[in-house]
């Protein structure tokens, strides 16, 4: 079973974040007014989007091929007649 590609998960999750905001402001747009919904969203998109860039940093140490780091081994498969 193939795990989820973090990336995708974190731009899964601040698209999440930003649709639930609008859909807010779509079912009570009374809440624009509000600076208090105002300070709040933008806090949810702001944090969204470091969590995101965050999540593209730390996951691209995790790419296909070698990284030269002592603790990042090359994994090493056999084609021999054995394999």
């Amino acid at each position: 079973m193939n795990r989820p590609d973090p990336r995708a998960v974190a731009g899964g999750g601040i698209f999440g974040l930003s649709l639930l905001v609008l859909v807010m402001l779509y079912f009570k747009p009374a809440l624009g007014d509000s600076d208090l919904f105002k300070m709040l969203a933008q806090a949810i998109i702001t944090q969204g989007l470091i969590g995101l860039a965050m999540a593209f940093y730390f996951t691209a140490q995790h790419r296909g091929g070698a990284s030269g780091k002592p603790d990042d081994p090359v994994h090493i498969e056999e084609d021999g007649p054995d394999a």
